[in-house]
């Protein structure tokens, strides 16, 4: 792993052995919420790619309201990859498609939110800065590594430390934020902000937002037995607020025994696209698909890889 050396954050880089097994995925999906709406549960639908990825049916109370993707980084086969913006006159899915030939893609979808076709906060695309403003309405900062792992910071807690630089970093600061993108230029790193809603374990936000629309999260949590997955959470079928569900899907996971390290909100507004790929299908076979088909005009996107 390329040394971004990220210590006093929770990065999440894979452990090499666990026995949280799929089946062990489908046994606990079985949970149920009790005493809280949305009563989230999933349904089994697909594994694949070498048992790193699997596929459910999201449901609230018996209703089918979207999907779950759980993406295994136990072999560490199957990688993320950020596009921040456009580069060199191409635009972020025209970049994709280029980047994708040859490759096994397990899933895309749109990332942070987006401005004019900006990124919203401090945005860095493997290496070249498009947006030095930090945004403090969202304080989810997310590093996409190299090699395919991810680290969230809580940018409100301001103790991002750097090796490199040999010490904490606050982005909230103008000079600190400065030497943070400097690091980020020389390290090729590529870098978002969005909402952070839970961390370690805890819920971000307590008052209940009222607007309701198609969720979509990437969540990292552990097993007990310390196998991290990075999973995205669709409610594609239904509307919620932000808190409802946040909460229920920590409640969810929780009951699942899961250790959640960071929730991060991911864009379903006018770029609420979605696309899964190789065996990653629902439980009618088809693949997993937004409600939104103009690709072309993304602004970012976060892809899985698998080799």
């Amino acid at each position: 792993m390329k040394p971004f050396a990220i210590l006093s954050v929770l990065a999440l880089t894979f452990v090499s052995s666990s026995s949280f097994k799929p089946a062990d995925v489908r046994e606990a999906a079985s949970c149920r919420v009790a005493d809280v709406y949305p009563s989230f549960s999933q349904s089994n639908c697909t594994t694949s790619s070498g048992g790193n990825v699997h596929t459910f049916e999201l449901m609230d109370g018996g209703s089918k309201v979207g999907y779950a993707v759980w993406i295994s980084r136990q072999s560490q086969r199957v990688k993320a990859r950020y596009f921040a913006y456009k580069q060199s006159g191409s635009n972020v899915y025209s970049r994709y498609e280029v980047w994708r030939s040859g490759k096994k893609v397990v899933l895309m979808s749109s990332g942070a939110y987006a401005s004019t076709g900006i990124p919203v906060g401090v945005t860095v695309d493997y290496g070249n800065i498009v947006n030095r403003k930090y945004d403090d309405k969202m304080d989810g900062l997310v590093i996409v590594y190299a090699t395919g792992g991810i680290v969230v910071s809580n940018a409100e807690d301001g103790d991002l430390y750097l090796d490199a630089l040999g010490k904490k970093i606050d982005i909230r600061d103008v000079q600190s934020r400065t030497e943070f993108l400097n690091w980020a230029e020389s390290e090729n790193a590529t870098v978002f902000q969005t909402h952070l809603l839970a961390y370690t374990n805890e819920l971000r936000f307590h008052k209940d937002t009222k607007e309701k629309a198609r969720r979509k999260f990437l969540v990292l949590a552990k097993s007990g037995s310390g196998e991290l997955f990075h999973i995205i959470f669709y409610t594609k079928y239904q509307n919620y607020s932000l808190y409802e569900a946040a909460e229920g899907i920590m409640e969810f996971l929780h009951g699942m025994r899961m250790d959640v390290t960071a929730i991060v909100n991911l864009d379903t507004g006018m770029y609420d696209i979605m696309g899964t790929g190789e065996g990653a299908r629902d439980c009618e076979g088809n693949f997993i698909s937004g409600t939104t088909a103009e690709r072309e005009k993304m602004t970012n996107l976060l892809a899985y890889e698998f080799n």
